[in-house]
């Protein structure tokens, strides 16, 4: 929590009586829409596909697609108008440093997706038909990391940036003898082409390229027409590259809640009848890095409805399996959400881990101070099965969850004082706020704490020294 920014919470809290009373619709977040538009970022999204030329070609190349399992498709700068000056300049220095040495470079997945919607990137990696070997001979700095699958891939780095380098990968092994799937030797982990690249993708709307030396859009799987149309969709069949990669469902589910699209009457199927496979398989370690995305960047209530929708949310978050489907802790986390969403649109930032405490919470309601020193190691053991919690978050939130106990405890004001400079208070104080917005019992709680972090951090310095 970055403490320079406490002030902003502020402007949420006046508004917590009101909307405590007026329910939990008294928050809009905009749903079904591409994310610029809910962002309030200028979108680009219905002009790119306001072009008669474009559409046609891309009409075309999703025909041929449809009927031979993938099918490339160039469309020129002069048609696009995407130009070179929509990516970073160190991106396009490493792609002309492996043209200029003979190799090909594309910029990759969601920075052209992301321009093609109008939405701001910042992430630009590049993929290249050069070997790692040869990536090294390029980049003197290169370093290399590897992936559980045994992938390795080269950071590239710039002053204030690092651009992600890949050689292009092999069709996924899993995918061989399957229609529409070009031949390839399963046992190779690397190509020197784009088209066996692109099958490696998780989803076609990230399977986008962009070719650094001729400045065309690439499409090998209809990408463009599902960005038009909506739709989420595999490369292959849904069944097939989800237990190729049962990664894919997160995203997937993510990209639902991200832009309001819908997931392919096959991908949807097979979701519904697996999601419990899906979401666990990859493990809590991958979980912990993709979970989190769900809830920290301003489309929270969307994550919860849909992760709630496909049956993941009460898998994920095991240890609310039994309260989760109430009306109580329905109507809880339809508000935290909202409010979480809320303070990101503000700008302001939220802790980084904020989400497992306001889904645990309840689990601890009603509990006293020494209740939830005895179980929340517990509670949190069980979660850890599902999204990994290292052992110092592990301890944060510990002390967050004791904190949360004693904020609905009369105290001294030496005692109070010395409990907002606790590290964890912070989120301790936010998950109050979001508490209160369905429990208005808690709103003189809130005043208390928000004068008291008024007074001891900005006003008592000897305290707060």
């Amino acid at each position: 929590m970055d403490r320079m920014k406490i002030n902003k919470r502020m402007v949420a809290i006046i508004t917590v009586c009101t909307f405590a009373l007026t329910g939990c619709g008294s928050i809009n977040i905009n749903y079904n829409i591409p994310e610029a538009a809910a962002s309030g970022q200028e979108s680009t999204y219905d002009g790119f596909f306001d072009n008669d030329e474009i559409n046609k070609l891309i009409d075309a190349n999703y025909k041929e697609v449809e009927q031979n399992g993938w099918a490339e498709l160039r469309i020129p700068e002069e048609v696009h108008g995407i130009g070179q000056d929509s990516f970073s300049d160190n991106a396009l220095d490493a792609a002309h440093k492996l043209i200029d040495s003979g190799y090909e470079a594309y910029i990759i997945g969601g920075a052209i997706r992301d321009l093609v919607m109008g939405t701001e990137t910042m992430d630009f990696d590049i993929t290249t038909n050069a070997s790692n070997d040869q990536i090294s001979e390029v980049f003197e700095n290169a370093r290399f990391h590897a992936i559980p699958s045994g992938l390795e891939f080269a950071f590239v780095e710039y002053p204030g940036e690092v651009i992600d380098v890949a050689s292009c990968v092999n069709i996924p092994a899993e995918f061989h003898g399957v229609a529409g799937v070009p031949d390839f030797d399963p046992n190779e982990m690397y190509s020197d082409n784009f088209v066996a690249d692109s099958f490696e993708r998780d989803l076609t709307i990230n399977a986008l390229y962009y070719d650094v030396k001729t400045g065309e859009l690439v499409d090998y799987h209809g990408g463009l027409h599902d960005i038009r149309e909506g739709i989420i969709q595999t490369m292959v069949d849904p069944a097939i590259a989800l237990d190729a990669d049962p990664r894919i469902s997160i995203r997937g589910m993510r990209f639902k809640a991200r832009y309001g699209f819908e997931l392919s009457d096959g991908f949807d199927k097979a979701m519904r009848e697996n999601v419990g496979v899906y979401v666990t398989k990859p493990g809590p370690g991958s979980n912990s890095f993709n979970v989190p995305k769900f809830f920290d960047a301003g489309y929270a209530y969307n994550s919860y409805e849909v992760l709630d929708d496909y049956g993941a949310f009460d898998v994920l978050f095991a240890p609310v399996d039994d309260i989760c489907q109430t009306d109580d802790y329905r109507a809880y986390m339809e508000a935290a959400t909202k409010q979480m969403d809320a303070w990101e649109a503000e700008g302001d930032e939220i802790g980084k881990d904020l989400y497992i405490a306001v889904i645990l919470w309840p689990e601890f309601e009603g509990m006293t101070k020494e209740e939830v020193e005895k179980s929340s190691a517990g509670v949190l053991a069980k979660q850890n099965e599902t999204i990994s919690i290292n052992e110092e978050d592990m301890d944060d939130y510990i002390d967050l969850f004791v904190i949360e106990s004693q904020l609905e405890q009369k105290m001294t004001y030496d005692k109070a004082a010395s409990l907002v400079l606790q590290n964890e208070f912070e989120d301790a104080y936010d998950l109050l706020v979001i508490r209160s917005l369905t429990d208005d019992s808690l709103e003189d709680e809130v005043d208390y704490w928000t004068e008291m972090r008024n007074e001891v951090l900005y006003e008592d310095s000897d305290i707060a020294a």
